[in-house]
Order: C-alpha cells, then sequence, then structure tokens
C-alpha cells in the first residue's frame, strides 16, 4: 500500500487532535503545524497527498489552499468554525464543495482521507 501523507494546518490544539487521532486510525502520516505560513513552508519542502488548512489564520487559510492547489495537490480543504462572512463567502468561492464548515461529522474526515488514499492508489508512479 501506498503511503498517504497529509498536512494538517491548524492552530486550536483541541481541534488537531481530533483530526491527528482520526487520521492515524485511517493509517494516514500527518504533519501539523500551528500557522499559515509553517503550512507553506510544509509545502514547499515535501509533497503531500493531503492538506487541512484552518481558514482563520493571518493570512488566512486560503493561501494555503491556493499553494497547494497549484502544487496539483488534488484532496485540499479548508476548515473552519465560523468567522467574517467576506473571508467564508471568499472561501466558499474558492474551495467550493472543499470548505469544511464546523460543525460537520466526522465520518467526513474518514471520507476525505479515503478519497486521498484511493486517488493515491490509482496514481501510476512516475
Amino acid at each position: 500500500m501506498k503511503e498517504i501523507k497529509a498536512l494538517l494546518v491548524e492552530d486550536d490544539e483541541g481541534v488537531a487532535s481530533l483530526y491527528l487521532e482520526i487520521l492515524a486510525r485511517g493509517e494516514i502520516q500527518v504533519d501539523h503545524v500551528l500557522t499559515t505560513r509553517e503550512g507553506l513552508e510544509k509545502l514547499a519542502q515535501a509533497p503531500y497527498d493531503l492538506v487541512f488548512t484552518d481558514l482563520s489564520q493571518n493570512p488566512t487559510g486560503v493561501e494555503v489552499y491556493r499553494d497547494a492547489v497549484a502544487r496539483g495537490i488534488k484532496d485540499v480543504y479548508i476548515t473552519t468554525g465560523g468567522g467574517k462572512e467576506s473571508l467564508l463567502e471568499e472561501a466558499r468561492q474558492i474551495a467550493g464543495q472543499r470548505l469544511l464548515e464546523r460543525p460537520f461529522p466526522i465520518s467526513k474526515i474518514f471520507a476525505v482521507a479515503e478519497q486521498a488514499k484511493q486517488r493515491k492508489l490509482e496514481t501510476p508512479k512516475p
């Protein structure tokens, strides 16, 4: 089985620990960082199959989303527990169905992880 590597950009330790626990159950290796800047640095250093970025960062999670998509990562999600409506609207326009607004069912994280696994299995090695 091909290893799945995920990046989690989340400054709320309680939220992050939930993601880390769920993704570990799915046997996904996760790099967790607290800030958007750290997330952008990680994206520049290593390839990822799956990215979750918190919207409410400064700069915003939209920057991580754009950078990850530009790098060809197919499974990129913006997560949020709310915030300024203008920022939420921007995220909705950019990410569409890949904006996960809390609360959402934990099963959504499992489904996203399984989708990334399936995509990796179907991708031929270079």
